[in-house]
């Protein structure tokens, strides 16, 4: 098994786990047209071009674990995402 490919694969579905649970339920089809597959994609297509399956689901288990760590300890701290809360920077 090798650890880098693992630490690849649970970062990215480690954000794919916390981007499309703190997208505004309006615009989830956005998320995961833009993000969610194109990552998913490129997760499976790592691990079939690597044949990777078991760090595959080895960074599966970490990222849900790593998950629910950050859903427990910052991710229940932060407000429920809708647009009245999201702020636009710029040409004020």
């Amino acid at each position: 098994m090798n650890w880098i490919h693992v630490l690849f694969m649970t970062v990215a579905c480690f954000l794919v786990i916390v981007f499309w649970n703190r997208t505004v339920k309006n615009r989830r089809a956005m998320t995961a047209i833009f993000f969610v597959l194109p990552t998913c994609g490129s997760v499976t297509a790592f691990a079939f071009w690597r044949w990777a399956w078991v760090e595959m689901g080895a960074a599966l288990v970490c990222a849900f674990i790593l998950y629910i760590l950050w859903q427990g300890f910052i991710g229940h701290r932060l407000p429920e995402p809708s647009d009245d809360n999201i702020k636009v920077w710029g040409q004020e």
